[in-house]
């Protein structure tokens, strides 16, 4: 069994370092990880760096925040630990409602070294029960996990309003990965036992990797259709270690043949899922113009510019390119027209047409990833344009095809400018749908912005999520009809877009406190 941590709250400094010794006498079974002079500096300490502990010794009675406030405190925080009290003999009260608060123990002062050793062989046995207690409940949740987010992956369209369930979801930056076998890779002739074998290997893998997580990260994994795999990494705090774990994962999971991975962008919002899971299919078909059995990112197609073996823009070129895509989305024609024939006349100068068929990409897909991706501009799709691009037969129709594609982002960007304030658009559009099913990517289309992008904005403007948006305003609607018509429960649940009755009625609850029927009722009482 590993250590037991634990952390001591006193606000006597001789008592709390006494403590800390007869603790500490059991080094090879007890470790005091954290010791604090009252609740406050306690409960400050444990959050911010993130403490990890099984016993939380506490005196009751202290200046700022008492210990039954730290142990209710950090309760709504979800740790999850033994509380126990230490206190006087005339402090009965307080020991009640400790009790009542999940404190398995008490100390009283004086403290007894004797006493304190066997409460101490006490509480290890209670800290076993409660570590395999916490291990199956953490099996029942990853399970139920699974099975939803594997739901919200193979139904095309959720309504934002029946994802309230991703709140049981730790915060953090999120990574969500897309694993398929390439194709040359599913041999036709290879029996079912033998594929049977690969993948049994990969998702052997899959667990190791989930079990032996990074610290402070958390690991989900399901099946995909056919040959592939979702992945879900979650981090406190945003980090490139996702990165780094999926290379590593990727690295063995070569083992079983070659495969490819596509890999999104940082995110926090998993409401966002259904739309990054839609983009990390497209992102998987890279691999038929560059290869597979490497991982693709949103990034990839900016590495074309990416000075290598296979590829080099000369820095000029380069930073040509930046100022042009800046100019373009600043929507300067006069600057515009000038930097665009001034690219096209170094490019014609370039004695490779490599090079120029590169600068040419790297520009499109800058542009691209800056302007028509963020505010979704109605534009030919990346693919076909850098096709056109490929194939074109000479430097003029190379030239025509970059000058009308240029042409049309400007106007786009001119129209969208044009409009009122999109995140006012998406709210009323929202409120006059809400009987519908709505989707961040349903919504983001209306305003011709990217899903994550429109997500970013809308909290930055509002202060809340589109989910949590979303769930309000059907619960103010619902809130509305309840009060206002004699409508039946079920026919105001259809009204506001939910289909299932009871889950209808528990989500008003945790909004307005009693369940449709009851809230009307007192209502009328009023």
């Amino acid at each position: 069994m590993n250590r037991i941590n634990v952390i001591v709250v006193e606000d006597e400094a001789r008592i709390r370092r006494g403590i800390e010794r007869l603790v500490e006498q059991n080094q090879n079974e007890w470790s005091v990880v954290g010791s604090y002079a009252d609740g406050q500096k306690a409960f400050d300490g444990i959050c911010s760096s993130n403490l990890s502990f099984d016993v939380l010794i506490t005196d009751i009675k202290m200046p700022k925040m008492d210990g039954l406030q730290l142990i209710e405190s950090l309760k709504k925080e979800q740790y999850v630990f033994l509380p126990v009290i230490i206190s006087g003999f005339d402090d009965f009260n307080f020991l009640q409602n400790a009790i009542r608060q999940g404190a398995v123990d008490y100390m009283l002062k004086p403290i007894n070294r004797k006493t304190f050793s066997d409460q101490l062989e006490r509480l290890k046995g209670k800290v076993v029960e409660m570590k395999e207690q916490l291990e199956l409940d953490d099996q029942f949740m990853y399970s139920r996990q699974i099975q939803q987010l594997s739901e919200l992956i193979w139904i095309k369209e959720t309504d934002l309003s029946l994802l309230q369930w991703l709140k049981q979801f730790p915060s953090g930056a999120y990574t969500l990965a897309y694993i398929s076998m390439d194709d040359h890779q599913l041999n036709k002739h290879e029996d079912n036992e033998e594929q049977g074998k690969k993948l049994e290997a990969i998702e052997k893998e899959l667990d190791h990797m989930r079990v032996s997580q990074l610290e402070h990260s958390k690991f989900w994994w399901w099946r995909g259709e056919r040959c592939s795999y979702w992945v879900l990494l979650m981090e406190k705090g945003k980090s490139e270690s996702s990165k780094t774990y999926m290379n590593q994962l990727h690295q063995l999971l070569q083992r079983q043949g070659a495969l490819s991975v596509a890999l999104s962008d940082s995110f926090e919002e998993l409401s966002l899922i259904p739309v990054i899971r839609d983009q990390l299919l497209s992102l998987i078909q890279m691999r038929l113009v560059l290869g597979g059995n490497r991982i693709f990112s949103p990034g990839t197609l900016e590495s074309l510019h990416t000075p290598n073996e296979e590829s080099f823009i000369p820095n000029d070129l380069y930073q040509m390119v930046q100022h042009l895509s800046v100019t373009i989305e600043k929507v300067d024609l006069v600057q515009i027209d000038k930097m665009l024939a001034r690219l096209f006349v170094n490019l014609q100068q370039c004695e490779s047409a490599h090079v120029v068929t590169k600068v040419v990409q790297f520009y499109i897909t800058t542009v691209y990833n800056q302007l028509v991706s963020n505010y979704e501009l109605k534009s030919s799709p990346l693919e076909d344009v850098l096709y056109q691009v490929k194939t074109a037969s000479n430097f003029t129709e190379l030239k025509s095809i970059v000058l009308n594609w240029t042409r049309a982002i400007i106007n786009a960007k001119s129209m969208n400018e044009n409009e009122s304030s999109p995140i006012e658009r998406a709210k009323e559009w929202i409120i006059d749908h809400l009987h519908e099913n709505i989707t961040i990517s349903k919504v983001a289309e209306q305003i011709h912005m990217n899903p994550n992008y429109f997500c970013e904005v809308f909290k930055n403007e509002t202060g809340e999520t589109i989910l949590d948006f979303v769930t309000k305003r059907k619960m103010m609607k619902a809130k509305q009809l309840l009060i206002q018509t004699d409508k039946r429960v079920y026919d105001i649940a259809t009204e506001v877009g939910y289909k299932d009755t009871k889950y209808f009625s528990r989500l008003f609850k945790q909004y307005m406190g009693e369940v449709p029927s009851k809230y009307r009722e007192l209502q009328k009482n009023m």
